[in-house]
């Protein structure tokens, strides 16, 4: 990862913790200045919030999101199944941004 990429990852790191997002179950790449994330967060507000920080973070560049909802297991719900969903942003244009579910 040259310098331009480092710096990108890192204004999207301190965009998500300004959202209040855990980056620990997430995969964060940056190459020639076009961001992909991976992984899980624990509720469809957070996935959300984590496109928002990441337009706000990286305004005009090719991002891809694919992040899964894996809700935390709570006491009341361990016996349940969990809910997943996934969903695919991407954005290649300022402006433009594509959802698929």
């Amino acid at each position: 990862m040259n310098r331009d990429d480092e710096r990108l990852r890192d204004a999207i790191m301190d965009g998500l913790a300004r959202a209040g997002i855990d980056a620990h179950a997430l995969t964060i790449d940056v190459i020639g200045g076009a961001v992909i994330i991976r992984g899980s967060v624990p509720t469809d507000d957070k996935r959300r919030r984590l496109g928002q920080a990441v337009a706000t973070a990286v305004p005009g560049l090719a991002w891809r999101i694919d992040v899964t909802v894996q809700p935390i297991a709570t006491r009341e719900s361990a016996g349940a199944r969990s809910r997943k969903s996934l969903l695919s942003w991407r954005h290649g244009d300022p402006g433009t941004a594509r959802r698929t579910l």
